[in-house]
């Protein structure tokens, strides 16, 4: 499984009908990102582990999705991860800026928009013949370490609130060592915990990191994010009930130069050194570089998290925003005197 070349699945998260989505919990890393319109998307790697091909006693197949359209930041993602993408269609603007993909549709008659899927056999069979093109997938630069690294904050609680009616929550579960995704049901009220409909588990995940990177607004649906090249950005990873300030980076280091290859997203302190994640799966969200965070209460109320601050306890939220349009001031969320 290690030597198939990744496959970067774009899951959809809206309308609240894609929910809950199959196969998650089955995927190693997920980047959620803004895609505009007060919502966001999943693009779900799957490396080294696949679901099951059939679940259940009616050895039913198993069919990842429901998988929506690509998006230009998923090129840059996919070549950070020597992987190929898999969605349902793409715009004309889009789809010339993507390379290394595969097409999937769904019932053009039904009045599901949830209807394309993928099968877990077809997918295997999509990676093998991927990997005569892509080669193996040499993936380096990622630490991990069953033992946190030292320092940190309290870090039992994230909260994103991509739109009023696209709120995350993430509560760190300590019989776990991991982190339960929920959100709300489409009304900024009711959260609920998220879970994977192959299996009716929850959503667990050991690490939760969030990376501020720079988004290239262009319409209201339309956005490019900077994620090649660079040397070093703000990121906020928890993992372990702890919460560390710290820097993700795709810069040119000795590797690049000498192979000319890429590297994934790394996580690294504020002199370069790695920062391990803990073994395990990883969510990663994508906020825009200049959102602001801090600690707030433990609620489940638009209003308290977002104007009330309570310092040191443990529970954080990053204020995203929309992006701004072009040329809007971006200035870090970490202080260079930290």
């Amino acid at each position: 499984m290690l030597e198939l070349p990744p496959a970067l699945i774009s899951i959809s998260n809206s309308p609240q009908t894609a929910r809950p989505q199959t196969g998650l919990s089955y995927s190693s890393m997920v980047f959620e990102m803004y895609i505009g319109v007060g919502a966001s998307r999943f693009l779900a790697i799957f490396y080294g582990d696949y679901p099951p091909e059939t679940f259940g006693s009616t050895a039913e197949a198993v069919r990842i999705g429901p998988i929506r359209s690509g998006r230009l930041p998923y090129e840059k993602l996919r070549l950070l991860y020597k992987g190929f993408l898999v969605f349902a269609s793409a715009s004309d603007r889009v789809l010339q800026f993507l390379d290394e993909y595969h097409l999937v549709f769904g019932d053009t008659k039904a009045e599901d928009v949830n209807t394309a899927r993928i099968s877990v056999s077809e997918l295997k069979q999509l990676a093998g013949e991927f990997k005569e093109r892509l080669g193996m997938p040499r993936l380096f630069g990622l630490r991990f370490d069953p033992l946190p690294p030292p320092g940190g904050k309290e870090g039992l609680f994230l909260w994103i609130p991509f739109h009023y009616t696209d709120q995350v929550i993430w509560r760190y579960d300590p019989a776990r060592g991991a982190y339960l995704r929920h959100q709300d049901q489409t009304d900024g009220v009711t959260f609920r915990p998220s879970y994977d409909a192959l299996n009716d588990q929850p959503l667990y995940f050991e690490n939760v990191a969030v990376i501020f990177a720079d988004y290239h607004y262009y319409d209201a649906t339309y956005f490019n994010i900077d994620l090649l090249y660079i040397t070093r950005a703000p990121a906020l990873l928890f993992r372990d009930g702890k919460m560390y300030e710290i820097f993700w980076t795709t810069g040119n280091e000795e590797y690049e130069r000498t192979t000319g290859r890429f590297r994934p997203i790394r996580f690294v302190d504020r002199q370069g050194n790695p920062i391990p994640l803990h073994p395990g799966r990883t969510w990663i969200e994508i906020v825009p570089l200049h959102t602001a965070y801090g600690e707030t209460v433990d609620s489940e109320v638009y209003k308290d998290l977002i104007t009330r601050q309570e310092p040191g306890s443990g529970n954080w939220a990053v204020y995203f925003y929309p992006p701004l349009l072009e040329g809007s001031p971006t200035p870090s969320p970490i202080p260079e005197s930290e």
